[in-house]
């Protein structure tokens, strides 16, 4: 018909619009000339592939035109999933238009006059442009501006696009300043804002009173959570519920090494600050357990360190921090440990002379019969 097929194309980048695609056409009963045109939504006010909230798209109207070559997209929104339209019914809801509109429908249906009009009604309260999807605020067809009292909450209207505001802090002609959220509410408490903490009360006036200080959520940010001194992101270590957390820009660090105050500590997996012996990387540290958390030295010693391994119950000799190979003393008796890890039956070899170990690593002294042969082991008199 007219070349190519198309007939509504999207001037939007891909990135800021709400995604629709399959378009069905169908025709309407007595008009030769239109057809309604409903689409399946795959990205219902998100960006491009986030969110994947799936809906139908609002439905629209098509006009053909007399010599059946071109096409023109009416200057109409009707419901969601809308498949029959008889030009008239007054149940056809939130039908967005002009006087044209109005004309072909017989209704008041949009703006007529400098009024609005929703199902040949003045708009009042709450309406939805899907053309520019925006919310506006309507008393007896007249789009309001500024802060607006409406169900049971403030909410801010841009005085020259009459839009409803998200996401955006405003000043009142007093010099007060308020937070309006991503549904458009007015905000109380204490959060931050394109990275910066305000504490906007909690007493339901809502005004902003000064920076925030604290771990704090970015509304803007996905609700991360940050921690704020004065209303800025802050580097560093603070205390917070019964531990401490290092914070870098305001973010949490995790499983990382950290120097403050000349001294060294690790914050875990969890981001608290560790204190007792602790195995890092393979290695055994000594944070001590007075509340100080700063690394104190390596430790030594049978440890609990399943990271290294989990034979023998997950314990393991170190020395001087590290991993040890050779015998050691231990609850009465002596060990034979390669690599930190308890070496169980079987023959050793250390200063030159032969040992055996048991099953439970322990080493064996007096007649023992070992692969059926009796054999006399002196008791390890070394000094190790």
């Amino acid at each position: 018909m007219n070349g190519s097929g198309s007939v509504i194309t999207g001037t939007q980048l891909f990135t800021s619009r709400t995604d629709t695609y399959s378009y069905y056409a169908v025709p309407v009963e007595g008009r030769s000339d239109l057809l309604l045109v409903t689409s399946y939504m795959s990205n219902r006010n998100e960006k491009a592939g986030t969110g994947m909230n799936a809906t139908f798209a609002p439905s629209f109207l098509i006009q053909i035109s007399a010599d059946g070559m071109s096409t023109k997209v009416l200057d109409t929104v009707l419901a969601q999933g809308t498949w029959t339209y008889d030009g008239k019914s007054a149940s056809v809801e939130e039908l967005v238009g002009n006087k044209a509109t109005s004309e072909l429908t017989d209704m008041k249906i949009g703006w007529v006059d400098n009024k609005f009009y929703v199902d040949n009604e003045l708009a009042n309260g709450y309406v939805y442009d899907y053309i520019n999807t925006s919310y506006y605020l309507f008393k007896n067809g007249v789009r309001l501006s500024g802060v607006q009292n409406y169900a049971n909450s403030y909410y801010y209207f841009d005085p020259v696009t009459y839009k409803r505001v998200d996401n955006e802090i405003h000043q009142d002609n007093t010099g007060k300043k308020y937070y309006f959220g991503n549904d458009g509410r007015v905000k109380q408490g204490q959060f931050a804002v394109n990275g910066v903490a305000y504490n906007f009360g909690n007493d339901k006036t809502y005004y902003e009173r000064g920076f925030a200080s604290g771990y704090l959520q970015d509304v803007t940010d996905n609700n991360q959570w940050y921690w704020f001194e004065n209303g800025s992101k802050y580097t560093g270590f603070r205390y917070y519920m019964g531990t401490y957390y290092f914070f870098e820009t305001g973010q949490r660090q995790e499983s990382k090494w950290e120097t403050a105050w000349g001294m060294k500590y690790y914050v875990g997996t969890d981001g608290r600050a560790v204190q007792g012996v602790q195995i890092i990387d393979g290695q055994a540290y000594d944070f001590g357990t007075n509340g100080t958390f700063n690394l104190k030295g390596t430790a030594n010693g049978y440890l609990y360190s399943p990271s290294l391994s989990t034979a023998n119950g997950g314990y393991n000799w170190f020395e001087n921090g590290k991993p040890y190979t050779g015998f050691r003393y231990y609850e009465g008796t002596y060990y034979w440990f390669v690599n930190g890890v308890r070496q169980n039956a079987g023959w050793r070899e250390a200063w030159g002379m032969k040992y055996y170990t048991d099953a439970s690593g322990r080493a064996l002294q007096g007649i023992q019969i070992i692969d059926g042969q009796a054999m006399t082991l002196v008791q390890m008199v070394r000094i190790i």
